[in-house]
């Protein structure tokens, strides 16, 4: 595009309405367009989340310029600076547990919890985490709630974000309650207490995975995916027993 033809369509494209527009794009929280002397768009400097790629970002953000007023931004003139912990603009793709396996060997008295993750957006991609501990009903929900949140620091960037803490069955009337907290470990290692919730439908260890995942869901959402896709079948970190 000429300089005559960007200062036309420029003309016809209020910049209110042009930020306005670039703030409906998915993942951008605030956006500052500044032009030229004679009316060009110059600059287009984005404050986004990290959900998205900015790649991605950038490219929407052409085609709804060229859609809505048939002005073509230059992508190099295009700035998008994520960053971390703002509130995610879409719903975040949420973990999924894809099965729990627990293999008691009570000869030992010994047992095994190996928990396997999805995405809702990429279900063939799987995230393992299997321990093994002492044999026990209080074992199991620690061991539960402990494979479990292997499983998910697989899928942050941030090196082992989330840690056990405590798991329990509560009676509550006639339903039992699994319930698990666990601690998010922000920027300069702040530390969150993160708590989850979920009946006891199935079996109890299931419950206790379900639980975790309730807990440390909307945290994760916020935070950015490491770039390897999947854990290696069968990978996983042992427990020893105490």
């Amino acid at each position: 595009m000429g300089k005559k033809e960007a200062t036309d369509a420029a003309s016809r494209v209020n910049l209110e309405d042009l930020e306005a527009l670039i703030m409906k794009v998915a993942g951008v929280v605030s956006c500052k367009v500044a032009t030229s002397e004679w009316g060009a768009v110059e600059e287009v400097h984005v404050v986004a989340t990290t959900e998205r790629h900015p790649k991605q970002m950038v490219r929407d953000i052409q085609s709804a310029a060229q859609a809505e007023w048939g002005l073509q931004l230059d992508h190099r003139k295009i700035s998008i600076a994520q960053l971390v912990g703002l509130d995610p603009t879409v719903p975040p793709p949420r973990l999924r547990l894809q099965n729990v396996d627990v293999v008691s060997d009570l000869s030992r008295g010994q047992m095994k919890v190996r928990v396997a993750l999805a995405q809702e957006n990429d279900p063939e991609a799987l995230y393992i985490g299997e321990v093994r501990g002492t044999y026990g009903r209080l074992q199991s929900f620690r061991l539960a709630a402990e494979a479990t949140l292997l499983a998910v620091n697989q899928v942050v960037e941030a090196q082992l974000p989330f840690t056990f803490e405590d798991a329990g069955v509560v009676k509550l009337g006639d339903s039992e309650v699994a319930l698990v907290t666990c601690s998010y470990f922000a920027q300069r290692r702040q530390q969150e207490l993160l708590v989850g919730a979920t009946l006891v439908k199935n079996n109890i260890p299931e419950a206790v995975v379900r639980a975790t995942l309730d807990a440390i869901n909307r945290r994760v959402g916020r935070l950015p995916r490491a770039k390897r896709v999947a854990a290696p079948e069968g990978e996983g970190e042992e427990r020893q027993p105490d």
